[in-house]
């Protein structure tokens, strides 16, 4: 899957806050949906799911079909 664009024209692919734990299950699901990753489940699983991305170091890796490509 091709990753690459720039964060900040991209909404919602950047954390408004420091702390995980204190975004909405919206925000993460759009985060997850902004890297190419699933994005269903509770909120618990959404956490970790974006640690583990962030963990990994592909916090910065976006997907470039998001919002079918306009971003690129």
């Amino acid at each position: 899957m091709e990753r690459s664009i720039a964060l900040r024209p991209v909404p919602g692919a950047v954390l408004q806050h420091t702390n995980v734990a204190d975004h909405s299950i919206l925000q993460l699901q759009r985060w997850l949906e902004c890297r190419g990753l699933k994005k269903s489940g509770n909120k618990l699983e959404l956490l970790e799911r974006v640690q583990n991305c962030i963990n990994a170091g592909r916090e910065n890796d976006i997907f470039l079909g998001i919002d079918g490509g306009k971003w690129t």
